[in-house]
């Protein structure tokens, strides 16, 4: 699989929250004419762990040649929920079946406008999790990172042991 390398991985502080084994980034990638281009990538646990707060190392970006939107949708779910188990099960196959809509508006939203893009997957992503998990809540502040190939990016998350800080740039 294709990887990516990250110029700086940094433990910004030391939590002990609970946390997926992998992080799902998802970035739309700026091209001509103010669209872009929809590119996900898994970063995992052996990246980060053993950092310690204020520790720095490289580290790889791996990129998912699907996407991998249900990876996306079900890391959010994983934590908003924390611990709650999503084994296979009816939840979880409910869940899944709800992805539907969202693996379309991935194909659809390529190659549109920025601005439509960001706007309309977070907001039909939160809508699919919303309905697959029977409540009207909102998923909370989901992040599309738009990047610019070759412009430096950092993005933050939370992981085993700490908050991290990812710095990278695209080819």
């Amino acid at each position: 699989m294709p990887t990516l390398t990250v110029d700086q991985l940094h433990c910004l502080q030391d939590t002990p929250e609970w946390t997926p084994d992998e992080v799902y980034l998802l970035l739309a990638v700026a091209g001509r004419a103010g669209r872009c281009r929809l590119r996900a990538f898994t970063l995992s646990a052996p990246d980060w762990q053993g950092l310690r707060p204020g520790q720095r190392r490289p580290g790889r970006l791996e990129v998912d040649p699907d996407w991998g939107p249900d990876s996306l949708v079900l890391a959010a779910l994983l934590e908003r929920d924390g611990e709650e188990d999503f084994a296979p099960g009816p939840r979880l196959d409910h869940v899944l079946e709800s992805l539907d809509s969202v693996r379309r508006l991935f194909a659809s939203l390529q190659d549109q406008p920025r601005v439509f893009l960001a706007a309309q997957l977070l907001s039909e992503m939160d809508l699919a999790v919303c309905r697959a998990l029977g409540d009207d809540l909102s998923l909370g502040p989901a992040q599309l990172v738009e990047v610019r190939p070759g412009e430096p990016t950092e993005v933050t998350f939370a992981a085993a042991g700490g908050r991290y800080r990812l710095r990278f740039a695209l080819p």
